[in-house]
């Protein structure tokens, strides 16, 4: 074999050492697909009356509350637009430099 010839050092520690788990997958942790199903429950929990969609909805209304915005501001088209995004990341003010 190729790979016995080229690593004749480190194959035998490599075969011998690590763990395979039941998915095939050495005992590291990697990224994985999600399944379908996964993914379906993850849009559910974002539709209304999901899990998310609770989550999301209390945070607009402290949001309000906190800083003291209009009670109109979600319906404002900027609020709109960002609110199609949910699982974006906001940066703070120190890590936008430029706009």
């Amino acid at each position: 074999m190729l790979i016995n010839w080229k690593h004749q050092m480190t194959l035998p520690s490599c075969s011998s050492d690590q763990q395979y788990s039941s998915s095939g997958s050495k005992g590291v942790s990697l990224s994985r697909q999600s399944s379908i199903i996964e993914s379906f429950s993850t849009i559910r929990s974002f539709s209304d009356g999901g899990g998310k969609a609770g989550k999301i909805t209390n945070a607009i209304i402290f949001m309000i509350a906190k800083d003291n915005l209009p009670l109109n501001t979600v319906q404002k088209e900027g609020f709109k637009y960002f609110m199609k995004t949910p699982q974006t990341f906001i940066p703070c003010t120190r890590s936008q430099n430029t706009i």
